[in-house]
């Protein structure tokens, strides 16, 4: 690894002398502005050794800055190369790191199709004394992709009447000579209800869009279209050839004005309307209110998909239980391989929405770290592990759930204290009840405020929303930054406190959650999807309130309930039985 990455990155340097440029921007997304993953995928991953889904590297003559955020700061730092420098983006932005290393003049080069329209805006605007230059080149492909088979790309049963209907809302906020770009693959995929298997987490299928008030255009790659999908298409869109998009979005555009998304629109297509002074307006992305919106249908289906999940985790935990019990060796690796086992015989069940973490000891503290075969920690009696994961199901839609778990018997009243501040948190949030018009900031202190009141914190967002058989994360954002989307019945969403100690370990509890009325007019609040329990072994009892304890009891009756008939062993049933006994509630 470190041989490969150390030749790409000289390949980097020697395209600067050839494109006579002094630094290169590099993005870790795909033409599609989805983030790449493995080895074989991510540009960045090839320049740094970082295989995170969040990052942007800055090569220049002398050196390669690497700036991501909190969640991978840590990880980042133990896994790049040494050559490498690791910046936290709340710290140092790619705008602040540019200023600081050209204070004179100087060239930047960039993918144009890598980097949107937001982002070259802003550093033009910002550093006007810097020459931002557009150049593909070898060391942005991803050069190793499985190609696709024709008949990838497949139709949900999303019908052509909703798909005209929402069409339809947005065609209504375009004037006549107006052509909206569509650069956001994955709400272009729910606008259309289309879908692809590729080898990323995903299945959105990548694609780009243009409709207008008479038009729809879709741009893919024809030979993963079936002849359903096309009887399918047909009716309300063209479907043409990706590897001729340049060519054919220029002559379409011809008579028409640009709206388009700056934040999900390369800045290729841009400079293609502007080089001809076509006119352009620059909107919010209007697919995303229709999209985070579940029907009632789609509901139902998660609800169903929430049931195999929780038989999964359980199962899981219960072969961890038996394991540690007869001193098996087990790792973080055996974890992950055993979930997906697990997972693989249910039959709706088409992957994971992501790479699953499984974490003990030290590991723990990496937010996001994903184990390796040839490098998973082992797993030891006396500490905890951490196992965040999600899946993809059809019918179904889309999981994220995360448990933390003693291995054995847990006599550190740290974790033990910590776990239970993050528990508290958690039910707080989850029992919140709130007004219309509420936006995720306003509910976040909510999960924290155990933590904070012993000086503690995390360093991510306390939740965010959840697409449907889609990417798993998808505004509203559950953060400190305020996203400005009022919460409103059919979202999903997760609830993810956790707590981090570098060096030592970590922890987190994740449930997903959909935005419900509640019984006061006017008033919002969340029911709970996941059905997985929660570890008494690592909860100090004491600390909890009384109401505290009636919601852990009513939740976990509904665990056993729901989960407890679909385990089918008896020996499971026990159990879980067993992790789903009341508290006895003391007045």
């Amino acid at each position: 690894m470190v041989a490969i990455s150390t030749s790409l990155l000289d390949y980097a340097k020697d395209c600067l002398e050839q494109l006579q440029g002094d630094a290169i921007v590099v993005t870790g997304v795909d033409r599609f502005f989805q983030p790449l993953y493995g080895e074989q995928a991510s540009p960045i991953q090839w320049l740094t050794g970082f295989d995170g889904s969040s990052a942007t590297v800055l090569v220049t003559k002398t050196g390669v800055d690497l700036i991501t955020d909190a969640r991978y700061t840590a990880y980042a730092k133990d896994k790049v190369l040494p050559s490498v420098r690791v910046l936290d983006q709340q710290d140092t932005s790619l705008e602040s790191l540019l200023a600081q290393t050209f204070p004179q003049q100087a060239t930047i080069i960039f993918d144009p199709w890598r980097v949107s329209v937001a982002l070259f805006n802003k550093l033009s605007q910002l550093l006007p004394h810097l020459e931002f230059v557009g150049a593909s080149y070898d060391v942005f492909e991803k050069k190793t992709q499985p190609s696709l088979s024709p008949g990838n790309i497949y139709v949900l049963d999303k019908s052509d009447a909703s798909v005209l209907r929402s069409c339809m809302k947005i065609r209504d906020s375009l004037a006549d000579d107006e052509a909206l770009f569509c650069g956001d693959c994955v709400s272009l995929s729910w606008l259309v209800g289309l879908r692809q298997q590729t080898p990323s987490y995903v299945p959105a299928t990548n694609m780009y869009g243009l409709l207008s008030k008479t038009s729809f255009f879709l741009w893919c790659d024809l030979s993963c279209v079936s002849d359903d999908v096309r009887a399918y298409v047909s009716p309300w869109a063209s479907l043409l050839p990706i590897d001729d998009f340049e060519a054919t979005f220029t002559s379409i555009m011809d008579m028409s004005s640009l709206v388009y998304v700056p934040e999900k629109t390369p800045y290729e297509v841009w400079r293609l309307v502007i080089q001809d002074k076509r006119p352009t307006r620059s909107i919010a992305n209007p697919i995303t209110p229709l999209q985070i919106i579940k029907t009632e249908t789609e509901l139902a289906h998660l609800k169903q998909v929430q049931q195999k999940e929780g038989v999964a985790f359980s199962r899981l935990f219960f072969d961890i239980d038996k394991a540690m019990s007869a001193a098996e060796p087990l790792t973080e690796w055996d974890i992950v391989s055993r979930l997906e086992e697990i997972r693989q015989e249910q039959r709706s069940y088409k992957g994971p929405s992501f790479p699953t973490i499984a974490s003990t000891g030290v590991n723990g503290a990496f937010v996001h770290y994903h184990p390796k075969q040839d490098q998973a920690a082992p797993l030891a009696p006396g500490q905890i592990l951490l196992v965040d994961a999600g899946g993809h199901y059809w019918p179904g839609g889309t999981t994220d759930t995360t448990r933390t778990v003693a291995l054995g018997d847990m006599h550190d009243p740290y974790i033990s204290a910590a776990y239970t501040r993050v528990l508290k948190g958690m039910i707080a949030h989850t029992c919140a009840v709130f007004p219309e018009k509420t936006r995720g900031v306003h509910l976040e202190a909510l999960a924290r405020q155990f933590l904070w009141q012993e000086g503690l914190d995390y360093a991510h967002a306390t939740g965010h929303g959840v697409g449907y058989f889609l990417n798993v994360h998808e505004p509203p954002t559950l953060s400190g930054r305020d996203d400005g989307i009022a919460l409103k019945p059919g979202m999903t969403v997760t609830c993810e406190p956790g707590y981090y100690r570098e060096g030592a370990f970590g922890m987190r509890l994740e449930n997903m959650m959909a935005v419900v009325t509640a019984p006061l007019k006017g008033f919002l609040t969340f029911d709970v999807l996941t059905l997985v329990p929660f570890d008494y072994r690592l909860i100090d009892l004491r600390a909890l309130t009384p109401a505290e304890m009636a919601w852990m009891n009513h939740y976990h009756d509904t665990v056993f309930d729901t989960i407890s008939p679909l385990l089918g062993e008896t020996s499971l049933q026990n159990w879980l039985q067993a992790k789903t006994s009341p508290l006895e509630i003391l007045s």
